[in-house]
């Protein structure tokens, strides 16, 4: 890889080997829980082989989701329970002030404003009600998946906090 300053984005998407030989070593380690990163979201300056999770409002990468997918059934089939980040607080591989701006909105908006706020919970539908691809089991019913966290770093208000907690688990 071009680690270079100049270079494009470093970043993409994990092998199979890649994903099997990390998933190994947390089983051989006796690991039974691991954390993926959050669900990346676009924002100005990425190109779309960077990658990316969440493209637009209700636009999913099937690349992004089928490498989860891969995630899922690798750490299903070595007994490793999975914790899914669905927004970053920060903005290195987008998060909520992405889902902001998508609507012309400020960075706090993505807790108050309706219409970000629904763009969010497309995601989470989107995610929740996904059927993995290799296993044929929705994620919202996959027993590998061990919790579903809602923000990295974030601190919602408690609001914003019942209300997606209450979306995920309906």
């Amino acid at each position: 890889d071009d680690l270079s300053p100049n270079s494009a984005s470093v970043f993409r998407w994990p092998d199979e080997f890649e994903i099997t030989d990390a998933l190994e070593s947390v089983r051989q380690m006796g690991g039974t829980v691991v954390r993926t990163y959050v669900l990346s979201v676009a924002r100005a300056g990425m190109g779309q082989g960077d990658i990316i999770y969440v493209l637009g409002p209700g636009q999913f990468n099937e690349v992004a989701f089928r490498t989860l997918d891969l995630v899922l059934k690798i750490a299903r089939d070595k007994g490793i329970r999975v914790i899914v980040p669905l927004v970053d607080q920060w903005h290195w591989m987008g998060g909520r002030a992405e889902y902001a701006a998508f609507r012309g909105k400020q960075p706090d908006d993505f807790w108050t404003d309706e219409q970000v706020i629904a763009d969010f919970e497309e995601t989470i539908r989107y995610v929740v009600n996904r059927q993995n691809t290799l296993t044929g089991v929705a994620y919202k019913d996959d027993p590998t998946i061990f919790a579903w966290e809602t923000g990295n770093e974030i601190d919602p208000p408690p609001q914003w906090t019942s209300r997606i907690a209450k979306l995920i688990k309906s």
